[in-house]
């Protein structure tokens, strides 16, 4: 290979850097929830279609992959994901999703519209007689529900051949035009709880006569709060958060039941055991002490996204050649969650983050946000970043 990761990055024109604007809004503008986006691949088949990509589908499932072949039989993924949210879009603007209720709250759309991009890069770089490899593009279904889609996408076959996989999220906390990532575990394990509480009712004036659900709750939700803070390493990081509390028909009847949800979030195996068995311990107990009942249910969701730290270390290294050194950011993990780690529990892979903020213009709210926006300069920064790490590989000759 004669050409430079710069060569490849010239095809990114302005007629380009347009078009992966003009693709993502139709697809903020038309989003659909998880398991359902069928439409979404159509439309997204459609333009892969007619820049030459190959399309294979899988029966049932919305998710698909879209194959650039290169020229020796060695292959590479990169995966985006295409589901929305259960959110109205709050925005002024005018491509304010059309599905009233449902948004792209998480900025998949620009997942997308990135690959969709990078697409069209290789399908012109394959025409001059200079992709190496083959690239396997995932679009994948149900990123945001549980089990997810990525499992299904992998005992489907989606990952054919490939050595390697890569993604990446856009990320309204970091200001637009930086990429971020870090070797080893980036992203948390993300599980579920459900706490039912069996008490005995009665009125607010007798309450020696009753077993107080909300009593109970409340004790058991101070409680889950030590199990970080005095049962966890220091050193190691762990949260676990209840969302809801349910309980109560009126103000002068004491509860017999209450309802409890939240989340953990961990990056170790060992911790996440660890919380699992001490939660059951603490919450059979208090209920005990208080005469109660309980029923506990514990899910787990998505394992951590763990990244390849030899292939991170290089990945950083060859950003530089495409952006410059102040644009690319260690970045710290985060407790959110990703299915994407089940594509790198299979083969070894990155996952890095691409900044989508702007504070100058207002683009400010977070992820999940009813007013979430991208800068959408934060696309081509992120098809330079997918194409850089491509060259990369397909110097990695055998």
């Amino acid at each position: 290979m004669t050409e430079t990761v710069g060569h490849w990055v010239d095809y990114i024109d302005k007629q380009l850097i347009e078009q992966l604007s003009e693709w993502r809004r139709i697809l903020h503008q038309q989003p659909e929830l998880s398991n359902q986006e069928w439409e979404t691949a159509k439309r997204v088949k459609k333009w892969l279609s007619e820049m030459g990509v190959e399309i294979v589908e899988y029966p049932d499932i919305p998710g698909f992959v879209g194959i650039v072949s290169g020229l020796i039989d060695e292959e590479i993924a990169i995966r985006a994901d295409m589901d929305a949210l259960p959110i109205l879009d709050e925005k002024v603007c005018g491509y304010t999703s059309k599905n009233t209720g449902v948004m792209h709250a998480c900025g998949h759309d620009g997942h997308v519209a990135i690959l969709l991009g990078v697409a069209k890069v290789l399908c012109d770089i394959q025409r001059q007689g200079l992709l190496q490899k083959t690239v396997r593009l995932i679009f994948q279904h149900s990123e945001e529900q549980v089990p997810g889609g990525a499992r299904a996408m992998i005992q489907a076959g989606a990952l054919g051949k490939a050595k390697r996989i890569f993604g990446a999220h856009l990320w309204a906390s970091l200001e637009v035009g930086t990429v971020a990532m870090k070797p080893g575990v980036i992203m948390a394990a993300a599980d579920r709880f459900i706490i039912h509480i069996q008490g005995k009712g009665g009125h607010g004036s007798m309450p020696h006569q009753t077993i107080d659900a909300i009593l109970v709750a409340s004790h058991i939700i101070q409680g889950l709060q030590t199990i970080v803070s005095r049962n966890i390493d220091p050193l190691e990081s762990a949260v676990i958060s209840v969302g809801t509390m349910q309980a109560g028909t009126n103000f002068n009847i004491i509860a017999d039941k209450a309802k409890i949800t939240g989340t953990v979030r961990t990056f170790q195996p060992e911790v996440r055991e660890m919380i699992q068995e001490r939660m059951h311990l603490m919450i059979q107990s208090i209920c005990q002490a208080h005469g109660a009942t309980c029923e506990i249910s514990y899910m787990e969701g998505y394992p951590p996204v763990v990244n390849d730290s030899k292939l991170a270390t290089e990945i950083e290294q060859e950003f530089h050649q495409v952006l410059l050194s102040e644009q690319i950011i260690a970045m710290k993990p985060v407790m959110g969650g990703e299915d994407f780690s089940y594509f790198l529990n299979e083969i070894p892979g990155v996952y890095f983050f691409i900044g989508a903020g702007n504070q100058s213009t207002g683009i400010v709210y977070p992820q999940h946000h009813p007013k979430f926006d991208i800068d959408e300069h934060s696309l081509t920064i992120g098809v330079k970043a997918f194409l850089a790490i491509l060259h990369l590989e397909c110097r990695k000759m055998g």
